[in-house]
């Protein structure tokens, strides 16, 4: 879908690349604020009818949740990841301004769980943002995903021709190996970050 979304696309259907990128891009921040305020209200009612834990079980729990994260994206056990089997629309391109479907694409996107998860990463990063017990973190968390989320778009800000599209089309196939690496690589960072808090505090 990220595909379609480039100057080539967009001229194709009569809309401007630049006000369907933007679209996109808000939508997926106000997905993810969407999604904050539904992790932060989560955060502040455990908060408010139970004792919030200590540092040192935080870091445990982050740690855990972030093994077990690296753990189910391996290629192995990426059948183990809840989801479910749902794409955005793409007939959307064709029935809907560029402004309209570019929101709506973006802030399912950004909101991260209604359409198709392919790593879990997604839900360590709402688990957080319940963790902090914090309406405003987690805001802050969430509209941060989302906005990197929708930031993907401009990957096509270039394509302007259908060999350009053609090649950011390989680059897509070729990065998706090398982002699961580097996602289960930050996985790991974390437990070991939350391993060596855990350390100072004893």
């Amino acid at each position: 879908m990220l595909a379609s979304i480039t100057p080539l696309g967009e001229r194709g259907r009569g809309n401007s690349y630049a006000v369907t990128a933007t679209s996109y891009v808000l939508g997926s921040i106000l997905g993810g604020v969407a999604l904050g305020f539904v992790a932060g209200s989560v955060g502040v009612f455990l908060g408010a009818v139970a004792p919030n834990p200590s540092p040192g079980i935080i870091c445990i729990l982050v740690g855990s949740l972030a093994l077990l994260a690296a753990l189910v994206d391996l290629p192995r056990f990426k059948n183990w990841l809840p989801t479910i089997h749902r794409q955005v629309n793409e007939y959307w391109l064709d029935e809907l301004r560029g402004w309209v479907y570019g929101f709506g694409f973006g802030g399912q996107l950004g909101f991260g769980v209604v359409t198709i998860v392919t790593t879990a990463a997604v839900y360590l990063t709402i688990l957080l943002a319940v963790l902090t017990f914090s309406f405003g973190w987690a805001v802050a968390i969430c509209a941060t995903f989302g906005c990197v989320r929708g930031a993907v778009v401009l990957l096509g800000s270039r394509v302007r021709t259908p060999r350009q599209l053609a090649q950011l089309n390989r680059r897509f196939v070729e990065f998706s190996v090398r982002a699961d690496r580097l996602t289960r690589a930050v996985l790991m960072m974390i437990a070991l970050a939350s391993a060596v808090v855990l350390l100072t505090l004893l």
